[in-house]
């Protein structure tokens, strides 16, 4: 707010000029005949306070002198929104907060606009600018702009005339012009600060035409007034000229942050770089460790490899560059001078010297403030989590001849470098990667040996070559401790070939995979047919198998790509040339079938056909049910705190978003001194705290917001905004199903360039709204780091985060190792099975980083009311041997799955299962569910299943009606003696838990009835 009047001050006196001359125009009486318009002015901006909804957060004060039947103002508004036309004008009397029925907008530009309007009596009007409408929506709300109301006719008749001479440029006679007092934005969030007042094109063309012996100029804007991307250049640069140097001052040991505008002034910069003469004492001594680094070069990428990018400047375009340089603690004071060196494919070197200032005076300006918040963006370049390995925990992968021993699964490898067999079980016949030529004959391989390369003892690698008639295929292969198997094929050639198709096999033993998901099934009994298709999807993935034994299989473009959610196109070479690439399922007289067919292709010669793949071999881990039964409260921290009996029992208390205590989301530190508190708090109790916090989103009101979107799309999710839709959809993009608009804020500050993702509030009702992130984007690194910081800081106990990609996953299992070495990791997830989510299923969507997890948790949306297949598959993990929880009401069915269910809101009855089950020792017995053969109970109905947690002489018989009748179930003797119990000396019966189950007698057998849906625990005990 500081700054706010600081600018507002310092501009006041500057603009007085215009404001008087423009006043002076509304009183003056009209000459005769017309003249030009003057120069576009720059008005005064301020801050009000007004109700948004039809008017929006935007408006121009102008003051009529005399009420009149026609009145016009032209307003000098200096847009940055884009697309102003397809915005209207509201008209508002202040006296009487009426809407002006007349108003006519001849012109809406982005430098200024022209309303005509009737004034009814004399005295101030506000010109609205950007009315909108805001369109309900529960996780993202956005505004619909509209036109301006249409006029009476009569009225209308009398304007158009007169707005046709201002269109041509003329100053009509005999019309009242009202002067533009201030233009006020609604708040301070709203408001457009002095990077965002730009200049017309007429001054920005005339400026740049007056820098014609330089090709690339550059501005220098303190931190604290971030420079704004894009075609839009501030006014005041105009004014004030590009800089001959960059200066910066600060301290031994800070991390010092500058920022600058580059403009390129004749043609387009391509491949812009820059590099630097080392900053020298003024003994001209070379100090190697004051370097400077600028971020929208590169640094390291996620994978912590050195990133290079290729910027291009656009002419005339602005583009934000920020730096850092960190000041080392024995640097001493003085000014230190060296030169920023800028170069391009087609630009000489251009120096820019730069002035470093080291003093040991402490700053305690707002721009001081502004820098000291900045320093988290050297996170982008962090390396945590690169060093650790977190497969170690795997068994250590052993090779003898062409049989690895991965995980205890052995592959047999085959001729031609592809799995041939699995646990001697899985297929029928060795997998192939066959192509038929045009004329319809299959190439008949030859196989060069397989070679083999094992890193270390969790990782191994090789390579085959096959060809036939002039044809090769090159495979590569390597294998992780885990079971995941990255695969790619390069298929090419010396000539010119016609492909009928290229096929992948996989022959299956029918029996061995009774069980499918993916391709757009819901996870469960495997279908006979399936013909999938490639389309706007991101499930080209399945699994397939059984609770012992399975395969999941992805297949991959070609480049690296990150499609876990949105599949833009079907990938290049598992097409062909076409669109007719797909997979079948079909059952054959000795095997099940399942083909990957990419269609017709050219295989051109000296240009590789790719084809990637990852595989996993499942069950990759074994379920903990110590993990399984922790007691974890999830239903909210604010609600934990204020209620003292509310999952007061709970082992484990998940912080995660909170309007008061948490509501930014995936950024703590905006609330950090109160997280610590919470935190405090909890380990007071004797509680876990696991925190929520994940990579996919951000909100644009984070302090490093400015610098990572200079970063030209590397960070955040590329989209089309506002803007985009507009174009296609005019006044109408409300009407369509439109996803990622945004708030207000993003459609006129931002306009395009982002994806909108979750809105939220804080306690005061502030909006805080996130946008998409890339996920395979520096960003990673500045998570790793913040998670650091949370264990360092907030001394957490796990982290509960969202899921991208694989290799990040094991970065932050590393990490987590090192910092936290007993903290707990999981994933939460919603269903996304649906049409505008490609079809996907959680599990099979991040089933390549669960290996690294603890558990997954399943949240809203899923098919609760499906049968036990659909759980078993989708919601259990056990064929995944991944701890798995989901939230359903009926809370026998977790644990009839051997997962005590977490609480997610208030639920007294969840809290007394939780007590009985400790009472029973739940951690500490063995779990049989009813999937296992032999099963632990013989019942007659195959719709009643029943799993059992065994702990000594104590035995708990979990028992669910998934049948469509009633159903009478005796248990006694017979029972006990198949659970190895001896019937003489145990009791059975129902145990009473209030809010779950009324109980029974305990005696030598116990009979109960349960209706469709229903479940009942039952205990088995030793007679006292």
């Amino acid at each position: 707010m500081k700054r706010v009047k600081w600018l507002l001050t310092k501009g006041c006196a500057g603009l007085l000029f215009f404001w008087v001359l423009s006043l002076a125009d509304a009183v003056a009486v009209a000459p005769a005949g017309t003249q030009k318009a003057e120069v576009l002015p720059v008005i005064s901006r301020q801050l009000g306070e007004w109700n948004p909804e039809g008017l929006g957060n935007h408006r121009a004060v102008v003051i009529a002198e005399e009420a009149a039947e026609v009145i016009w103002a032209r307003v000098a508004w200096r847009r940055i929104d884009p697309m102003p036309e397809f915005k209207g004008i509201v008209v508002a009397f202040p006296k009487t907060g009426v809407p002006v029925e007349n108003v006519l907008a001849s012109t809406i530009s982005p430098e200024y606009g022209d309303v005509f309007f009737e004034a009814k009596e004399p005295g101030e009007y506000y010109v609205y600018y950007m009315p909108y409408r805001e369109v309900k929506r529960d996780w993202n709300p956005f505004p619909e702009y509209f036109e301006t109301k249409q006029p009476s006719p009569l009225w209308l008749a009398k304007v158009e005339p007169i707005a046709q001479e201002v269109s041509k440029g003329d100053i009509p006679k005999n019309v009242i012009r009202a002067a533009t007092l201030r233009l006020e934005s609604n708040g301070k969030s709203n408001s457009f600060c002095e990077m965002e007042i730009p200049a017309t094109v007429e001054e920005k063309e005339s400026f740049l035409s007056g820098l014609e012996d330089r090709s690339i100029v550059f501005f220098q804007e303190p931190v604290s007034s971030p420079i704004r991307k894009g075609d839009k250049m501030p006014v005041h640069w105009v004014h004030s000229g590009p800089q001959v140097e960059c200066r910066a001052s600060g301290r031994p040991g800070e991390l010092l942050f500058f920022q600058l505008g580059a403009v390129a002034t004749k043609k387009d910069l391509i491949c812009l770089q820059m590099g630097c003469i080392g900053l020298q004492d003024s003994q001209g001594q070379l100090i190697r460790d004051l370097l400077p680094r600028c971020y929208n070069f590169g640094g390291i990428d996620f994978q912590g490899h050195p990133l290079m990018k290729d910027v291009l400047l656009k002419k005339s375009e602005v583009l934000p560059l920020w730096f850092s340089i960190r000041i080392p603690e024995d640097t001493k004071t003085g000014t230190y001078k060296g030169e920023l060196v800028f170069s391009a494919d087609n630009l000489r070197h251009t120096s820019l010297p730069l002035h470093l200032v080291v003093t040991e005076k402490r700053n305690e300006s707002e721009e001081a403030y502004a820098n000291a918040s900045l320093a988290r963006v050297n996170w982008l370049n962090s390396e945590a989590g690169l060093n650790g390995n977190p497969l170690e925990k795997y068994p250590k992968i052993t090779a003898e001849g062409d049989v690895l021993q991965v995980n205890n699964h052995s592959i047999l490898v085959a001729s031609n470098g592809l799995p041939a067999q699995v646990d001697d079980t899985l297929f029928a016949s060795p997998m192939e990667f066959a192509v038929k030529l045009k004329d319809g004959d299959w190439l008949q391989w030859t196989n060069l040996p397989v070679l083999y390369s094992q890193e270390n003892n969790w990782h191994i690698g090789w390579e085959s070559i096959s060809y036939a008639k002039g044809v090769v295929l090159h495979s590569f292969a390597e294998v992780e401790a885990d079971g995941m198997i990255g695969m790619r094929f390069e298929l090419s050639s010396k000539r010119d070939f016609v492909l009928e198709d290229v096929q992948l096999s996989f022959r299956f033993r029918e029996e061995s995979v009774p069980y499918f998901m993916g391709m757009g099934c819901r996870g469960g009994k495997r279908p006979d047919y399936l013909d999938w298709k490639w389309g706007k999807n991101a499930n080209s993935f399945y699994w397939i198998g059984d609770v012992s034994l399975g395969l999941y299989c992805k297949l991959l473009d070609v480049g690296e790509k990150q499609d876990i959610y949105f599949m833009p196109e079907p990938y290049r070479d598992w097409c062909g040339d076409g669109v007719e690439g797909r997979v079948e399922v079909r059952p054959q007289s000795d095997h099940l079938s399942l083909a990957v067919h990419t269609g017709k292709m050219v295989l051109t010669a000296g240009e590789d056909r790719v084809f990637r793949l990852n595989l996993m071999l499942t069950p990759f881990g074994k379920r903990d049910l110590k993990r399984a039964s922790q007691k974890v409260y999830a239903a909210g921290i604010e609600k934990y705190l204020d209620d003292s009996n509310m999952g007061k029992d709970a082992d484990r208390v998940v912080v995660g978003y909170d309007e008061k205590l948490n509501p930014y989301l995936n950024y703590p530190f905006a609330s950090e001194e109160s997280l610590k508190e919470v935190m405090a708090k909890l380990h007071g109790a004797g509680k876990k705290a696991q925190f929520v916090i994940g990579t996919r989103e951000i909100p644009y009101q984070i302090n490093e917001f400015w610098p990572l979107w200079s970063l030209d799309n590397e960070i955040f999710t590329y989209g089309i905004g506002l803007k985009g839709v507009q174009k296609e959809h005019g006044f109408g993009y409300a009407q369509v199903p439109i996803p990622f608009i945004g708030n207000p804020w993003l459609c006129e500050h931002l306009g395009e360039g982002y994806s909108a993702s979750w809105r939220t509030t804080n306690a005061e009702g502030d909006e805080i709204v996130t946008l998409g992130i890339n996920p395979l984007s520096r960003w990673q690194n500045f998570y790793l780091e913040t998670v650091r910081h949370l264990s360092d800081n907030l001394h957490v106990d796990g982290i509960r985060t969202d899921l991208t990609d694989r290799r990040i996953t094991r970065r932050l299992r590393s990490l987590l190792d090192e910092v936290c070495p007993d903290g707990f990791l999981d994933t939460i997830t919603g269903n996304n099975f649906r049409p505008e989510n490609g079809m996907i299923n959680p599990m099979g969507q991040y089933l390549e980083s669960l290996p690294l997890l603890d558990s997954i948790v399943f949240a809203d949306g899923f098919s609760y009311g499906a049968g036990p297949d659909y759980y078993l598959v989708e919601l259990s993990g056990v064929p995944f041997g991944v701890n798995a929880s989901f939230y359903t009401d009926e809370l026998y069915k977790s644990l009839l799955y051997g997962v005590l269910p977490q609480m997610r809101k208030e639920d007294r009855g969840l809290e007394n299962l939780w007590r009985f089950c400790d009472t029973f020792c739940l951690e500490e017995s063995t779990f049989t569910g009813y999937w296992q053969s032999p099963s632990p109970l013989e019942i007659e109905d195959k719709g009643i299943l029943a799993s059992v947690y065994k702990k000594g002489s104590q035995v708990l018989i979990v028992i669910v009606n998934w049948g469509s009748l009633n159903w009478s179930l005796t248990l006694g003797s017979k029972d006990m003696k198949r659970l190895g119990l001896d019937p003489e000396r145990s009791l059975i019966g129902m145990p009473k838990i209030l809010g779950l189950q009324t109980g029974s007698k305990f005696s030598s057998i116990v009979t109960h009835t349960l209706a469709p849906g229903e479940g009942a625990l039952f205990l088995i005990q030793e007679k006292r």
